[in-house]
């Protein structure tokens, strides 16, 4: 970087000249003093300018415009890799994606179970505290918490069943059949499963078609209604026409009970460990 104390000196040189060529000519003196105050005006103006441009001037190196700085952080790069890799592999490898559903069943079966232990312990230990005993009050409130914990348990369980399907349907037709050892929250909660399943999708049985007699359903029907007439847990029926006119019911299986029933029942045997050791009582 060029020193801002150079034209100083110039200048302090020029006086000398002056003073030297003070026996000079008026006229000479005159001249003489005119080109040195143009010359040194013209120095220091030419290097204040270059320090000026050298002190302003963005250095590569420098930490505020590195480009280590202006990359993503790495909270940021990590998960949106992540994110971006998994459904990559979603979509392109089965068994990465028969592991994720299978992983997404457990969880959603998981929760359920462990709020509802939880919102169960939690209310019958002290959801009644501000409640006297023997009170026929505070007992008809304190009944009617207890039958508002049973529907909201209920109802949380059953969300799970419809979403997960399979398996998990047939567990809620048994529970709504249990009247004689279930609160009737619970039973009547879980009825809408005997007979309002939900069904498989188009393309779901399309592949089943597919995988299992390797022809389209184009191929083996000349109609097939897309609207089931009858949804069960493990199946459901379809109307449809042959290729030789012949009017038929197809009853198909739900193609995830064959991929995830496996799965599944293990989930139901632990988590009904589970309830066991958390209320022994029951």
């Amino acid at each position: 970087m060029l020193s801002l104390t150079r034209p100083v000196v110039f200048r302090a040189t020029t006086a000398s000249i002056f003073t030297t060529a003070a026996v000079l000519s008026k006229e000479g003196l005159a001249r003489t003093a005119t080109v040195f105050r143009t010359h040194t005006l013209t120095q220091s103006t030419s290097r204040l300018s270059t320090v000026t441009h050298s002190t302003i001037r963005p250095n590569p190196s420098s930490s505020i415009l590195s480009p280590l700085h202006r990359r993503i952080p790495l909270k940021v790069s990590v998960p949106l890799v992540a994110l971006v890799a998994g459904t990559v592999l979603y979509g392109t490898i089965d068994s990465f994606k028969h592991r994720t559903l299978a992983l997404q069943r457990v969880l959603l079966a998981a929760e359920a179970v462990v709020v509802t232990g939880y919102d169960y312990k939690l209310t019958l230990s002290y959801g009644s505290r501000d409640l006297k005993a023997g009170d026929p009050e505070d007992e008809q409130e304190r009944r009617r918490r207890k039958n508002r914990l049973h529907k909201r348990s209920a109802e949380r369980v059953m969300t799970m069943m419809k979403r997960n399907g399979g398996i998990f349907i047939k567990l809620g037709q048994h529970l709504a059949s249990l009247k004689y050892l279930l609160p009737e929250e619970w039973t009547k909660t879980m009825e809408p499963l005997q007979d309002r399943c939900l069904p498989s999708s188009m393309e779901s049985i399309q592949g089943l078609f597919l995988s299992d007699l390797g022809q389209p359903l184009s191929e083996v029907f000349s109609s097939f209604d897309l609207t089931p007439i009858g949804v069960a847990s493990l199946a459901q029926v379809h109307r449809a026409t042959l290729r030789d006119g012949r009017e038929v019911a197809v009853k198909i299986q739900h193609p995830n009970l064959s991929e995830f029933s496996e799965i599944d029942m293990k989930t139901i045997a632990a988590l009904a460990k589970f309830i066991a050791y958390t209320f022994p009582e029951f």
